[in-house]
């Protein structure tokens, strides 16, 4: 991801000026104008094959995947609007899966997961809504086939999780 003195575009680059070149210009209108007062992208992760990312534009925060051209580049889920918190952070591998961690407006906080497809793509589990930001799921760290994680669901303060990737399996 860079700026390329329009908006933060992701490139793709074999390390030669001529094999660098823009993977998709996500956030510009036909023509090549911006369609966003500002936009960036962030949480760069490869997974499964793939580079997945976050773009941040107009309070609104998505999840991509690409393979690395514009036709291979899928968006995976959409949270609007973004008004407080990191929208989507934490991306991290593990169990075969990428979780990561979700702040929607009014301070809802979640667990995610994908396996790369849209309709793998979804909330394991959501955590004290209303709460300070570290009430939401944090530290997510993979060991063996756990997530663990930090969270906060409200009733006993932030305490240490365990995710297999499922609602029930969440503990």
């Amino acid at each position: 991801a860079a700026n390329d003195g329009r908006a933060d575009r992701l490139f793709r680059s074999d390390g030669t000026a001529a094999g660098t070149a823009v993977v998709s210009d996500l956030g510009f209108a036909p023509g090549g104008s911006a369609t966003t007062s500002y936009s960036w992208m962030d949480n760069l992760t490869v997974f499964n094959g793939g580079l997945y990312f976050t773009f941040f534009h107009d309070h609104v925060v998505d999840l991509y995947r690409t393979n690395g051209t514009a036709a291979g580049t899928l968006r995976l889920a959409r949270l609007s609007p973004m008004d407080t918190g990191p929208g989507i952070a934490n991306l991290t591998v593990g169990k075969g899966l990428l979780f990561f961690t979700a702040t929607r407006t009014g301070g809802t906080h979640e667990l995610w997961r994908t396996d790369g497809t849209v309709a793998g793509t979804r909330v394991v589990r959501g955590f004290h809504p209303g709460g300070l930001g570290s009430s939401g799921p944090g530290h997510l760290t993979a060991l063996g086939n756990t997530l663990l994680f930090t969270a906060d669901d409200g009733v006993r303060g932030n305490e240490l999780w365990k995710s297999d990737g499922t609602t029930v399996g969440t503990v």
